[in-house]
């Protein structure tokens, strides 16, 4: 049964300030199954992740990201790809017993996992925010 407790939010919220000290996330838990992680402030470069989405996405400023498929973000590829590695890992490198594991099989509709994940630039409330630069 897919399970994800505080302390592994605390050790992904961690790892990615040590990975992006110039971005802020939200990593939050849901239904003690999903780890929440968005991307709440950063540099205007992710702005161009807003050019092929909706009107409502555009004007809100918020996006869900598929961790599955880095590809379809260009030049974000490897943005994305580091962030669901630290997401799915961290929990195994401050514990050791919970190591990420998915034996899923959507063809027979059996999931089994340790927890399910969702990436997001901003939130549906809060909209994501270009950080000014330091001087």
């Amino acid at each position: 049964m897919a399970y994800v407790r505080k302390e592994d939010a605390v050790a992904v919220r961690n790892e990615l300030k040590k990975a992006f000290p110039d971005m802020r996330f939200s990593v939050r838990v849901r239904h003690h199954s999903v780890l929440d992680v968005s991307l709440m402030k950063g540099p205007s470069k992710f702005l161009s992740l807003f050019d092929d989405a909706s009107d409502y996405e555009k004007n809100d400023m918020h996006r869900s990201l598929n961790h599955s498929h880095p590809h379809h973000y260009g030049k974000h590829e490897s943005f994305v790809k580091k962030v669901s590695e630290i997401v799915h890992n961290a929990p195994g490198r401050a514990d050791s017993d919970r190591m990420y594991f998915d034996d899923s099989d959507a063809q027979i509709d059996y999931f089994y996992t340790a927890f399910y994940v969702t990436l997001a630039i901003g939130k549906w409330d809060k909209p994501f925010e270009v950080m000014k630069k330091k001087k």
